[in-house]
């Protein structure tokens, strides 16, 4: 979010905290992402069971930041973050203000889940199946140089809600003079899965044994042949492996 007077801007983020401890120890680790670089400038503050506070310093773009962070959590599912940062020499308490006064209008509510024929579409198609998503890239260029990258994705989803998550990437680079590198990395984890219908879509709801979800909407193509989750083709591949 940006404003028409007041320089910088305001990320919101979704959190899935379950305690204020919990966020206040993400919090601490900082942010560290392409481009951004932030640090807290001092111990955040557990304000009470449902929020956390504290401020950043750091980098983005290049250019030296300071931010005010404050995360709510919320019982009923995922909880919300914000972020407002701009130019150190430009941060005032105006910007906490702002921020102050957005997060006083946020009231988290249960979602109204259905379960309709839509849903028990769904639970007919995918329960019991195992499902695997595969991509390929590969290039060369005149240098007789060339790069490539793999990657892989198998989903159980077993008939009693557990599911076994596997997925592996492998990207290679030669740069024909006798010089390259490669890059492997596997994932392997399980969890409980739900289907269910909210906003005139279904989802898919995936929730780790790690504490982390995973929401990505379910969807097919005009024939209904094809599996799409979040978007990306899916292929039926059998019986689950379960336990």
């Amino acid at each position: 979010l940006g404003h028409e007077t007041i320089p910088g801007m305001m990320l919101l983020l979704q959190n899935n905290s379950k305690t204020a401890q919990e966020l206040k120890s993400h919090a601490m680790q900082g942010i560290m992402e392409e481009g951004v670089s932030l640090n807290p400038s001092d111990e955040f503050e557990i304000v009470n069971n449902v929020r956390v506070e504290g401020n950043y310093v750091g980098h983005y773009n290049g250019t030296a930041v300071k931010a005010f962070a404050a995360g709510l959590i919320n019982d009923l599912g995922s909880g919300l973050s914000l972020l407002v940062l701009t130019e150190t020499d430009k941060f005032s308490s105006t910007h906490i203000q702002e921020a102050n006064k957005l997060l006083n209008t946020v009231k988290f509510s249960k979602p109204k889940r259905e379960n309709n024929e839509e849903v028990q579409f769904w639970k007919d198609r995918l329960r019991g199946q195992m499902l695997k998503y595969m991509l390929t890239r590969s290039s060369s260029d005149y240098n007789g140089g060339s790069t490539g990258y793999n990657e892989s994705r198998t989903l159980s989803l077993c008939v009693n809600g557990r599911f076994n998550y596997y997925s592996n990437a492998h990207a290679s680079v030669d740069t024909g003079t006798n010089a390259g590198g490669f890059l492997n990395n596997n994932d392997n984890n399980s969890g409980q899965y739900e289907i269910y219908h909210l906003n005139n879509s279904t989802w898919l709801k995936l929730a780790f044994e790690s504490g982390e979800t995973y929401e990505a909407e379910l969807t097919t193509d005009e024939t209904n042949l094809k599996t799409f989750i979040d978007g990306l083709r899916y292929y039926l591949a059998g019986d689950a492996e379960c336990e």
